[in-house]
C-alpha cells in the first residue's frame, strides 16, 4: 500500500507544477486547519481509481501560477460530493504557510464539459457561486479557466496587467484547464472535450504497468499542437512533435499527473509580454503495479 507522502512545487515556464511523492505505508495523511484525516489508498482492480480517490481525499487539480513566495501559491482541486465535483482553491495538500482554503471568483471558470461513457459531451453552464459545484457523474470532465493577467515585480506577483503595475519585470495572461478521466471512453477515435488546450490518450491507460508508455496527443482548437512542454509528476519529459504527440513512461501506480504548457505571443502587448496556456490531465491506476 502507498500513501501520498509529499507534494512539491516545481517552477517551469512561469508555472508551478505538482510533484506527488508516494512512499510505502499504511495510510495517507492530509492536514487541514484543525484536524488530520487518514486516507487508505488500497490497490484497485477496477478500470478506474479516480472516483474512490475523489471521495476520500478530493483530487488536487490544477496548474499553479508562478508566485515568487511559495506561501502565496494556490492549488485547485475537486472534492467529490454526491456525484458532483466541487472546485476549491488554497493550500489544501501543500505543506507550507497559508490558508487551507482560499475563496476565488467563480467568474474565472469559463467553460465546463462533461462526457459520458459513450463519449457524448454536454456543456455545463459555469457555476455562478463559490465554491463552484459541477453536476456529475462524468466519465471525463474538463474545466477551462481564465485567471487573467499577472505581473511579476521584484517583491511580489500581482493579478494585474503590466500597464497597471509601475515596476513590472515580466507579465503574462494565463489560460488554464484541467481534465479528469474517471474511466476509459471506448470510441474508435478519441476526441477532445473542448476547443482549448487539452491532453488526450490514444489508448486505454488503465491496464498499464510501471515502465510501459503512454501515447499522448495534445490538441488546441481541435488540431494537434507542436511545441508543448510535457511533464509527468512535475518533471519535464519532452516536447510534442509536429503531430502533437509524444510518449511518457508510467513510473508508478496511483494518481497520474500529466501537465503541458506552451508560451505564445500576447493577445494584447500593452497588458502582457506573453500568453501562457497550460493544461493538466489526471487519472488513477491501481496502487500495486
Amino acid at each position: 500500500m502507498y500513501y501520498i507522502h509529499s507534494i512539491k512545487k516545481i517552477v517551469d515556464s512561469g508555472l508551478n507544477e505538482t510533484k506527488f511523492t508516494f512512499e510505502k505505508g499504511d495510510a495517507g495523511m492530509i492536514s487541514s486547519s484543525n484536524e488530520k484525516r487518514h486516507v487508505s489508498l488500497s490497490p484497485m482492480t477496477t478500470t478506474s481509481l479516480m472516483p474512490n480517490v475523489l471521495k476520500s481525499i478530493g483530487l488536487l487539480l490544477g496548474l499553479f501560477l508562478f508566485l515568487c513566495d511559495p506561501s502565496n501559491a494556490h492549488d485547485y482541486w475537486f472534492e467529490f460530493e454526491s456525484q458532483d465535483y466541487v472546485l476549491y482553491r488554497g493550500h489544501h495538500l501543500i505543506q507550507h504557510e497559508g490558508e487551507n482554503i482560499v475563496p476565488y471568483d467563480p467568474a474565472i471558470i469559463k467553460k465546463v464539459y462533461c462526457a459520458d461513457q459513450n463519449g457524448v459531451v454536454r456543456t455545463i453552464d459555469p457555476p455562478l457561486h463559490y465554491p463552484a459545484r459541477i453536476p456529475g457523474p462524468c466519465t471525463a470532465l474538463t474545466v477551462e479557466m481564465d485567471t487573467g493577467y499577472w505581473s511579476q515585480t521584484w517583491t511580489e506577483t500581482l493579478n494585474q496587467p503590466k500597464d497597471e503595475v509601475s515596476d513590472a519585470l515580466s507579465s503574462w495572461r494565463a489560460l488554464e484547464s484541467t481534465k479528469l478521466l474517471n474511466e476509459w471512453i471506448d470510441i474508435p477515435t478519441p476526441k477532445p472535450l473542448s476547443d482549448g488546450l487539452e491532453i488526450l490518450l490514444e489508448k486505454n491507460p488503465f491496464g498499464l504497468e510501471n515502465g510501459q508508455k503512454l501515447r499522448l496527443l495534445v490538441m488546441l482548437e481541435g488540431k494537434p499542437l507542436e511545441g508543448v512542454t510535457m511533464a509527468y509528476d512535475g518533471k519535464p519529459r519532452g516536447v510534442t512533435g509536429k503531430d502533437g504527440r509524444m510518449n511518457i513512461r508510467v513510473r508508478h501506480g496511483g494518481l497520474q499527473v500529466i501537465t503541458g504548457s506552451i508560451k505564445e505571443p500576447p493577445l494584447d502587448r500593452t497588458k502582457a509580454d506573453k500568453l501562457i496556456r497550460a493544461t493538466a490531465l489526471f487519472f488513477g491506476l491501481p496502487e500495486e503495479r
